[in-house]
C-alpha cells in the first residue's frame, strides 16, 4: 500500500560531494489501497454516513470498529444489525473476490462478473430494502445481479435508482417478464395494508362507541372462565359494568396493544384493559386510559401455561376423574443430557383438543373454591370499572 520513491541526499559533511540514495514514503497507492478505499466507500453506502470509516484496535486486541468523525459509533463490527452485516458482507465479498482474481480493479465500477443471491431482501428492514440495497448494486455497474425477492420495496427502490428499463423482473416459476407494477407481492402488500387499515378502523370504532370499560383477553376460553368466576364469587354487579372481548390468541392481543398505543386516544370513551395469560410474560404498562396487565402465575398449581394455571390440583383431579382426556400427564422420569443425568418432574398440560371441553365442564360443575385464584383478576377488572372517564 506504500508508494515509495527514491531520492538523494547528503548525509554528512565528510562526503559533501557524494549523494547517497535513500527511500522516502510519499503516500499510499496500489491495489491494496484501492481495495481498502472501496471498502470504506461501501461502508458509507451501507450505513448512509459519508464520514464512516473502519477503526482498528491496538495489539493484542485488534477489534475492528466503525468510526464517524473520529468517534467510535460501533465499537465492534459484531454489533452491527443483521441487515447491516448482510449488506456489508455482500459488498465486501464482491470486492474480495475481485481483488483475489486477476482483475485487480482500481475501483468498484471496474469489477465485472455475475452474483446470484436467493432472497436478497432477507433480514433487511424497509430503508435497507428500498434505498441502501439498490445503491449498493449501483456501485457495481458491470456486475450482473441475479436475485430473488419477495419485497415490493426493493423492486420500487430498483425502479427509482435504475428506471423501469434499467433492470429486468421475472415472475417465477413461469419465468415471464413483467413490469414492476405487475409484481404479485404488490397485491399481497396492498391487501395486508387494507386489512391493517380495517383493523385500526375497528379499534377506533370500539374506542368511540364503547359504553362500558373493555377488557380484552386472549381467547373465548379466558372470557368464559372469567365470566363464570364473576358469578360464583358474587361479583355479578361488576361483570355487568364491563365488556369482556376475546381476541383469538396472544399474537392478536399483542397486535391490539400495539395498535391502541399508536392511535389518538382523544376518541376514547371508556378505559380499556389488555389482559395477557401468565405465560405471555408481559410487563405492566399503561398509556392514557389503556392498560396492559398479565394474569398472576400460581407456582403451586399443576398447569404452567394459560388461564388454566389458575385451576388448583383438586379441581383438575375431579376433572380427570370425569374425563381422563382433559389432562395430559407426563410422569417424573430420568433424563441424560450431554452425559448429565437429570430428574424431570411430573408435568401436567391441558390437551389442546380438550381445552374448551375442560372449560365447559368446570364452568358447569365448578364451585366457588375452584375459582378462588381468579379473585385477583376480578379485583383488577373491578378497578378498571371505577376509573373515571376522561374529561372534555
Amino acid at each position: 500500500m506504500f508508494e515509495l520513491q527514491k531520492t538523494t541526499a547528503t548525509l554528512s559533511s565528510e562526503m559533501p560531494n557524494t549523494p547517497i540514495p535513500i527511500t522516502l514514503l510519499r503516500g499510499y497507492s496500489g491495489a491494496a489501497t484501492n481495495a481498502f478505499d472501496q471498502a470504506i466507500h461501501l461502508l458509507q453506502v451501507v450505513l448512509q454516513d459519508p464520514q464512516a470509516r473502519f477503526g482498528f484496535g491496538q495489539r493484542p486486541h485488534r477489534n475492528i470498529s466503525i468510526c464517524s468523525q473520529d468517534i467510535a459509533t460501533v465499537p465492534n463490527m459484531f454489533q452491527l444489525s443483521s441487515g447491516e452485516s448482510s449488506l456489508l458482507n455482500l459488498g465486501l465479498s464482491i470486492l474480495r473476490d475481485a481483488d483475489l482474481s486477476s482483475l485487480r480493479p482500481e475501483q468498484a465500477s471496474d469489477i465485472h462478473g455475475i452474483v446470484i443471491i436467493d432472497e436478497i431482501d432477507l433480514h433487511l428492514h424497509a430503508t435497507q430494502q428500498h434505498e441502501i440495497l439498490p445503491n449498493l448494486i449501483k456501485m457495481f455497474p458491470k456486475v450482473q445481479f441475479i436475485v430473488t425477492t419477495h419485497s415490493p420495496l426493493f423492486v420500487l427502490g430498483m425502479q427509482r435508482e435504475f428506471g423501469k428499463d434499467g433492470f429486468s423482473l421475472y415472475q417465477l416459476p413461469e419465468s415471464i417478464r413483467i413490469n414492476p407494477e405487475e409484481f404479485s407481492e404488490f397485491g399481497h402488500a396492498y391487501s395486508t395494508l387494507k386489512k391493517s387499515q380495517a383493523f385500526e378502523q375497528d379499534i377506533r370504532a370500539a374506542m368511540r362507541d364503547a359504553n362500558k370499560p373493555l377488557v380484552f383477553v386472549e381467547g373465548a376460553i379466558d372470557k368464559k372462565y372469567i365470566e363464570r368466576a364473576f358469578e360464583l364469587l358474587d361479583m355479578s354487579d361488576t361483570a355487568q359494568r364491563v365488556s369482556i372481548v376475546d381476541k383469538g390468541g396472544t399474537g392478536n392481543l399483542e397486535k391490539l396493544w400495539q395498535a391502541l398505543t399508536k392511535l389518538d386516544t382523544t376518541v376514547l370513551s371508556q378505559p380499556m384493559l389488555v389482559l395477557f395469560d401468565c405465560d405471555a410474560k408481559k410487563s405492566e404498562a399503561s398509556t392514557e386510559m389503556i392498560y396492559r396487565r398479565t394474569i398472576n402465575f400460581c407456582v403451586a398449581n399443576p398447569i404452567q401455561k394459560g388461564i388454566e394455571n389458575l385451576l388448583g390440583k383438586n379441581t383438575l383431579e375431579r376433572a380427570i376423574h370425569k374425563n381422563p382426556k382433559f389432562i395430559d400427564i407426563h410422569d417424573e422420569h430420568n433424563s441424560t443430557v450431554r452425559g448429565e443425568k437429570k430428574i424431570i418432574p411430573t408435568k401436567w398440560s391441558v390437551n389442546p383438543d380438550e381445552k374448551m371441553n375442560l372449560c365447559t365442564w368446570i364452568c358447569e360443575n365448578g364451585q366457588p373454591e375452584d375459582f378462588s385464584e381468579f379473585q385477583s383478576i376480578l379485583e383488577l377488572i373491578s378497578e378498571l370499572a371505577t376509573v373515571e372517564e376522561p374529561s372534555g
